[in-house]
């Protein structure tokens, strides 16, 4: 049995906003569906919609991994990023996904301009 923990994370306009149209379209109890029904799972779906778009090795962790990595380029602290993966420790969230960061390494780049300007001086 899996005991992973699900985080609970803010629903932004863009899909509030197709969460509304989808559920007045509905014809069922439920806002997601599949022939009036419960959709079970999406990974079938998902397979023929990649397969569709001619994209190969891609899957659902293909989307968080880019959404991780879009928030790190936004500037979003890793610390945040982590708590919006269900991280239970940054850390690791760190080591995926700072090299994704416009400051990553900034600093030691930046030392290695100071220092080329001393060397010209020389």
């Amino acid at each position: 049995m899996r005991r992973k923990r699900r985080t609970i994370v803010p629903i932004n306009e863009p899909l509030e906003s197709a969460l509304l149209v989808a559920l007045e379209r509905a014809e069922s109890d439920f806002v997601i569906e599949w022939n009036g029904g419960k959709v079970q799972s999406i990974k079938k779906a998902f397979k023929r919609a990649a397969v569709a778009a001619n994209l190969s090795d891609v899957s659902a962790h293909t989307l968080r991994h880019t959404a991780a990595s879009w928030m790190v380029q936004g500037g979003v602290s890793i610390d945040r990023v982590a708590a919006m993966l269900g991280h239970s420790d940054s850390r690791i969230t760190q080591q995926v996904y700072a090299k994704h960061s416009p400051e990553y390494l900034k600093d030691a780049a930046d030392a290695l301009n100071s220092m080329q300007g001393s060397l010209v001086q020389l």
